[in-house]
């Protein structure tokens, strides 16, 4: 096995015992054109923490130890995309970057329905 890459993302999944929903952290292994599932462990809190504490106190160091080699960490675009969105947030616009009540969402959510999706131009064309 020359290469694998581990994946890993926060889901609330079913309970198992109850009818509720509870904070998951499927982890999965792509290798050689194939997936295995490792593990799902639940999270007490579906925070960035308890997740980090998951992959880099269990599934990665296991599969290191299992392989008897170091894993290069890399992280997902879009969580690092999400680090700099709120820091802009909380830097230039002075706005909570967590929640229910961010105000430029929910003004944006207000307006959807008033928008033409068909008449639209990317923000990265801008000069």
């Amino acid at each position: 096995m020359n290469c694998l890459v581990v994946h890993w993302d926060g889901k609330q999944l079913p309970d198992l015992i109850g009818k509720e929903k509870v904070n998951c952290l499927p982890v999965i292994v792509s290798y050689e054109g194939s997936t295995q599932l490792l593990e799902i462990p639940k999270l007490e809190h579906g925070t960035g923490r308890d997740q980090a504490k998951a992959i880099f106190q269990g599934a990665c160091v296991l599969l290191e130890q299992h392989m008897e080699r170091n894993l290069l960490y890399l992280p997902c675009r879009r969580h690092i995309v999400e680090l700099i969105l709120k820091t802009a947030f909380k830097v230039k616009l002075r706005l909570p970057t967590f929640g229910l009540d961010v105000p430029i969402f929910k003004k944006f959510q207000e307006k959807w329905p008033k928008i033409d999706s068909s008449k639209y131009e990317l923000g990265i064309a801008d000069t």
